[in-house]
């Protein structure tokens, strides 16, 4: 029975999250073509970058690099950092980690000059990443670390949960067990 209830799950899976995504794909380039306001444009830019990302990266590269160009036209540094945190995402998951790193450094230093502590300790955390696949965990716990500090200054749950998680994964790769269960405890 419970192997029926599993293939039932997975095919509604692969059969309806396609149409699902379609119309949101739709939707979004929908809102594209009939909006005037610019900033509205470059997040549902974003949103379709972050649609294709797991299944066409051309795509997914297509509207994050117009998202970033509109920002820039518009001189929209909200909109440019976010466009250059999701092109570092989408080259972080090609394996690109140099031009990955260059496009967290940089909405990195526009959400310095925005003040924005969340994004700050969002591009502390991805550059993490980036120094954790490259088995430097030195430097992956100093980012990571540098984003749980931000996150518990600003009480953000969700984020300092995160943070005890990576903190508890270098820890088992480190194997430093007694560590890594303590994070994961926080986390």
């Amino acid at each position: 029975m419970k192997k029926i209830l599993f293939l039932i799950l997975l095919f509604q899976t692969y059969y309806f999250a396609p149409a699902q995504n379609k119309q949101v794909v739709d939707s979004l380039q929908s809102i594209i073509q009939s909006t005037t306001d610019d900033t509205t444009k470059v997040v549902t830019l974003l949103s379709l970058s972050k649609k294709y990302q797991g299944f066409n990266s051309n795509k997914a590269f297509e509207f994050g690099n117009k998202a970033l160009l509109l920002s820039q036209t518009i001189n929209f540094k909200k909109g440019l950092g976010d466009a250059h945190n999701n092109l570092g995402d989408i080259y972080w998951y090609s394996g690109d980690f140099a031009s990955s790193s260059d496009h967290y450094l940089k909405a990195l230093n526009l959400f310095e000059q925005l003040n924005n502590k969340i994004e700050i300790a969002g591009c502390y955390r991805n550059i993490g990443w980036i120094y954790f696949d490259q088995n430097n965990f030195k430097q992956a716990l100093d980012y990571y670390n540098k984003s749980l500090n931000i996150n518990i200054d600003l009480n953000n749950k969700m984020g300092m949960g995160q943070n005890y998680n990576d903190i508890g994964i270098i820890h088992i790769h480190k194997k430093e067990y007694v560590e890594a269960i303590e994070n994961f405890k926080n986390s």
